[in-house]
């Protein structure tokens, strides 16, 4: 039979061309998707950089997120959106972005660490633990879940544990929270240390008013890089 004798060729050629023809138009869409994304992208980091939580929010959500769910720079695009409803005051639906982008990447450390804050913030200290101590599992020098889990111990009352972890931190931590969390932990656990020794000594009313004169709390505060139990007992 000749070619033209014999239809399916035709029908194949034209079924290949179809196939190619949709391939390329689905690479088109993903290209413009992702151009757009990277632009609207570049805007969300320049607003958070201004602190323009709105404008933050205003870009994401010209972002496909499924289509684009991490950014060029391996950062989850709902982590941005969490950060910025966490700085609105919009904490529940900061958790809901921060479940999502942990979702995405459940290793990255600092959804991990957002998500437990939020966690906190909804008083379910539970559930806050568990997703800092999730954080120190994968890096156990994590500064932020470390100080921020040091903050939930400290208000549970277990002073030696919050104690026990701040101290790994370094004293040149860049933390903001890094110094007022590890004094008033300091003092505390100190504080505790200075009544036990002085019961042990039957001088507990020297201790106390030591303690309440503020001698204690105006040396803690002079030393607080260098304190040890050794100069405070």
């Amino acid at each position: 039979k000749n070619f033209e004798d014999n239809p399916k060729p035709h029908r194949h050629a034209k079924l290949g061309f179809l196939i190619l023809s949709l391939l390329s138009l689905t690479f088109v869409i993903i290209g413009l998707v992702r151009l757009n994304a990277e632009y609207h992208m570049r805007n969300v980091k320049e607003a958070r950089t201004n602190l323009n939580w709105q404008n933050v929010l205003y870009h994401i959500n010209k972002i496909d997120n499924k289509l684009y769910p991490i950014a060029s720079d391996g950062v989850p695009v709902l982590l941005h959106q969490g950060i910025a409803e966490m700085e609105l005051g919009l904490i529940e639906e900061a958790h809901k972005s921060f479940q999502k982008s942990g979702q995405i990447q459940s290793t990255h450390l600092f959804a991990l660490n957002n998500l437990a804050t939020t966690y906190a913030k909804l008083n379910q200290n539970d559930s806050a633990i568990y997703f800092y101590q999730s954080a120190l599992k994968i890096n156990p020098n994590f500064e932020d879940a470390i100080i921020n889990l040091s903050g939930i111990y400290f208000n549970q009352g277990k002073i030696n544990d919050a104690w026990n972890l701040i101290k790994t931190v370094s004293n040149k931590s860049n933390n903001g929270n890094f110094k007022i969390f590890k004094t008033t932990i300091m003092i505390s656990f100190f504080r505790e240390k200075i009544l036990k020794e002085a019961e042990n000594r039957n001088d507990l009313t020297s201790a106390i008013e030591y303690l309440d004169s503020g001698k204690f709390l105006a040396y803690s505060l002079g030393k607080w890089v260098n304190i040890t139990e050794t100069n405070l007992l």
